[in-house]
């Protein structure tokens, strides 16, 4: 439920700073944030209702996710050594040869 608790937390700040703010922009900014903040307490409070969560399948025990997340990283989108993604090496129409 701590999580419920740090959501409506932070409705509360956004609610409060788009009451204070007098910048049309930023208080309908505040507003969202506040919103998006409330929508998730909701749905959080309705998976742990539910109990929504339980249900989610493990990776282990689902074969076909499995399978599809083989190929991730793509080759070459790995420095394996560093065990970082890297940029591409190539743009869009270029190349270069090392000899």
């Amino acid at each position: 439920m701590r999580i419920v608790g740090e959501y409506l937390a932070k409705v509360a700040v956004f609610d409060a700073l788009s009451a204070m703010d007098r910048d049309p922009e930023a208080k309908k900014h505040y507003t969202d944030l506040a919103r998006y903040y409330r929508e998730l307490a909701q749905e959080r409070q309705w998976q742990l209702a539910t109990q929504a969560l339980d249900t989610v399948i493990p990776v282990a025990d689902a074969p076909a996710l499995a399978d599809s997340c083989a190929d991730w990283p793509a080759p070459g989108s790995e420095d394996t050594e560093l065990g970082v993604l890297m940029e591409l090496e190539v743009g869009h129409g270029e190349a270069e040869v090392y000899a």
